[in-house]
């Protein structure tokens, strides 16, 4: 549901969920009871906290600076076996 913004005469300003349908355009203010107007405000994207909103701003963020290895973990690299056949020997090579 979308999230929308009001605002009352004396400053007040809150934040309440409706959908597109129901959506009005005031509302009672929750602190002064006067009637707050919906305000026309910026939309509120990326705001959550989520584990998928950070994995959306992990893959975004690697577009556009991404992480440069500068060398082989230590230990995990094991040397290509030798062959001791004379024919492999005879064999192109790239």
């Amino acid at each position: 549901m979308p999230l929308y913004e009001f605002a009352c005469p004396s400053g007040h300003a809150t934040e309440t969920n409706f959908s597109l349908r129901d959506v009005p355009s005031a509302i009672d203010c929750p602190e002064c009871s006067v009637r707050a107007r919906r305000r026309m405000v910026a939309p509120h994207l990326g705001r959550g906290a989520s584990s998928a909103m950070r994995v959306l701003d992990a893959t975004s963020r690697s577009a556009h600076e991404p992480e440069v290895v500068r060398s082989t973990a230590p230990g995990t690299r094991t040397p290509a076996p030798v062959s001791r056949d004379p024919r492999h020997a005879r064999l192109p090579h790239p």
